[in-house]
C-alpha cells in the first residue's frame, strides 16, 4: 500500500495546482469590460459544476450567485423574492387571500383554531374559537407544521375543503364542508374596535396595506357616532407596508400643505415630497397614537408625521426605525 501513496499525492497535487491556477490566472487578468467579467462569472460557474465535489444543478447556482450577490450589498432589505415570497407579500399588502378565513396555531401537535374571520366561509359555517382540525380531506393533521396547515387550507376560490373537528364538551367529531373563497384581512380589525368609556375610542391599525385609509376613516366615523371625543390610535406591532396608504392615512388627519414625507434616490425619479393635500376630517379631535420597537416602515411615517406637526402626543417607546423605501 506505501508504494502506491506517492503515485495518488502526485495527482491529487496536480489536479489542485490545475484548478488552483486555473482561478489564479482569471484573478491575475486586468478586470476588462462588463462584457468580459460575465465571461468570467460563467466560466467560474461552469468550472464548479463541472469539478465541485458535490453535484450542483447550474439553476442552483444561479441562484446561490443571487443571494450572494444581494447578501454582499448588506442591505437586509434588498432580497430576490421567489414566487411563494411575492405570494406572501402580495397577501400582506392588498390583505387578500384565498381561503377558508381561520386563524389557526399548533398546539400539542394538533392544528386549533385561534378564531375563524369575520364574513368568511368558517364563521358562517360555526367553527369556533379552540377548534382542533384534526382530519384535512380525510388526511390526518396531526404533527402538522404551521406552514403547512396554511398552505394545505388555502387554495382558489370556488374549491372545497372538508374538516374533521374536535370540539370541547362535544363528544363526537364535527365534520365541515367548506368552500374556499376570496378572504380580505382588515387592518383596522372591528372586534377590537371599541370605545374604552363614553369618551374614548380605540383603533388599532396593522399592516398598513391597500385598504387601510377607508378602513381607518370607516372606523373613526363609526366610534364618532358613539359618542368618541377623543382617540386612542394603536400602531404597536405594525410592520408598515404601502408606502403611498402611509401617507393617505397620515392625510386624514393633517392640513393642506404640511409635508408628511420625503424620499430621496439615487435613480432618476425616485425622489419624492409628499403633502397633505386634503382638508383633515376630524380637526377637533384629540390623538394619541401608541407605539414600539415593532413599529416600522410606513407606521413610522404615519406617527412620525403626526408627531411633526404636533396634531398627536406619541406614547411608548422608541420605533423600529426603518427609513427605506422598497418597490
Amino acid at each position: 500500500m506505501i508504494r502506491h501513496k506517492g503515485p495518488v499525492i502526485a495527482v491529487v497535487v496536480l489536479a489542485a495546482l490545475v484548478s488552483g491556477g486555473w482561478f489564479l490566472q482569471r484573478q491575475t487578468e486586468p478586470e476588462g469590460s462588463v462584457y468580459q467579467q460575465a465571461r468570467l462569472f460563467d466560466d467560474v460557474l461552469a468550472h464548479v459544476a463541472d469539478y465541485y465535489v458535490d453535484s450542483l444543478d447550474e439553476r442552483q447556482l444561479y441562484q446561490m450567485a443571487i443571494d450572494g450577490m444581494l447578501d454582499q450589498l448588506g442591505d437586509p432589505y434588498s432580497v430576490f423574492l421567489k414566487p411563494d415570497d411575492f405570494r406572501q407579500l402580495s397577501e400582506a399588502t392588498t390583505g387578500n387571500y384565498s381561503g377558508l378565513g381561520i386563524q389557526i396555531d399548533v398546539r400539542d401537535g394538533w392544528i386549533t383554531v385561534v378564531a375563524p374571520l369575520p364574513d368568511t366561509p368558517a364563521e358562517r359555517a360555526g367553527v369556533l374559537t379552540g377548534d382542533r382540525i384534526v382530519q384535512l380531506d380525510g388526511r390526518s393533521t396531526e404533527g402538522w407544521k404551521q406552514d403547512q396547515a396554511v398552505k394545505e387550507l388555502r387554495g382558489p376560490a370556488g374549491t372545497t375543503a372538508e374538516l374533521l373537528i374536535r370540539r370541547s364538551g362535544v363528544d363526537k367529531p364535527i365534520t365541515y364542508k367548506l368552500t374556499r373563497a376570496t378572504i380580505h384581512i382588515r387592518s383596522v380589525d372591528p372586534r377590537i374596535t371599541m370605545m374604552l368609556n363614553d369618551r374614548v375610542g380605540y383603533i388599532a391599525l396593522s399592516p398598513v396595506s391597500e385598504n387601510s385609509t377607508r378602513e381607518v376613516a370607516q372606523a373613526i366615523d363609526t366610534l364618532s357616532k358613539q359618542g368618541m371625543k377623543s382617540l386612542i390610535f394603536d400602531l404597536r406591532n405594525n410592520p408598515g407596508g404601502l408606502l403611498d396608504q402611509g401617507v393617505a392615512v397620515s392625510d386624514l388627519f393633517l392640513d393642506p400643505g404640511k409635508e408628511i414625507v420625503a424620499t430621496r434616490g439615487r435613480a432618476p425619479g425616485s425622489s419624492h415630497e409628499f403633502d397633505d393635500k386634503n382638508p383633515q376630517q376630524w380637526p377637533r379631535l384629540p390623538i394619541v397614537v401608541i407605539v414600539n420597537g415593532g413599529t416600522a416602515s410606513a407606521a413610522e411615517i404615519i406617527s412620525g408625521a403626526l408627531q411633526d406637526h404636533d396634531r398627536a402626543v406619541l406614547v411608548g417607546t422608541p420605533t423600529f426605525g426603518k427609513g427605506l423605501v422598497q418597490s
